[in-house]
């Protein structure tokens, strides 16, 4: 038996920082007002408040939010080779969401990894963009679960920080108890192998 040399370890996740100007990040925080905001769904669009309580409104794949898609698809090329080295091909539809403190807003345990079948592609990476000042809300912290339930890492609320990770990493939203925690959120797809 011939036995493979190892491969470098990646990462399971990664970040990037100062990716959009202040009044860039004004505009997505008010994605919201321009679109149809609705009640988040979970799973085969399922109403379920034990899982999820947030609005959403998914922002159209049109020349208006062009510059967002492309600056996003460029983000996500560089994240990919600097942690991931993963084959990808498209984004899907960006979802701008809302964590209303009044209402407990959060998103329970979940992993985002689906496939399409007839399309052939893949959810490899999720990311989300932070939309609100740190100062905004209270607690809703997004929480990953990379290696097992004993080292979640709380990541950072830092204004306009993008979080990328593996889509089959467990990850969550803790309740918001006070204040609205916007962002803006995306899958990126790929080959079913590498």
């Amino acid at each position: 038996m011939w036995l493979l040399q190892p491969l470098p370890m990646f990462q399971s996740w990664g970040f990037w920082k100062n990716a959009f100007a202040p009044h860039e990040l004004r505009l997505l925080n008010g994605l919201g007002e321009q679109l149809k905001i609705e009640q988040a769904t979970v799973g085969d669009n399922q109403l379920d408040k034990e899982i999820r309580e947030s609005e959403v409104a998914w922002v159209p794949e049109t020349e208006e939010y062009r510059w967002l898609y492309e600056r996003l698809s460029d983000i996500s090329n560089r994240l990919n080779e600097m942690y991931f080295h993963l084959d990808l091909k498209a984004i899907q539809p960006l979802q701008f969401t809302e964590y209303d403190g009044s209402k407990q807003g959060f998103y329970g345990q979940h992993i985002d990894a689906s496939y399409v079948p007839g399309v052939g592609l893949f959810r490899k990476l999720s990311f989300t963009v932070q939309l609100s000042k740190p100062e905004d809300y209270e607690d809703g912290e997004l929480v990953l679960y990379p290696e097992s339930f004993d080292k979640p890492i709380k990541v950072e609320k830092e204004l306009g920080l993008i979080t990328v990770f593996r889509s089959h990493i467990i990850h969550e939203v803790k309740t918001v108890t006070k204040g609205i925690r916007k962002s803006l959120v995306g899958w990126i797809e790929g080959p079913l192998l590498k």
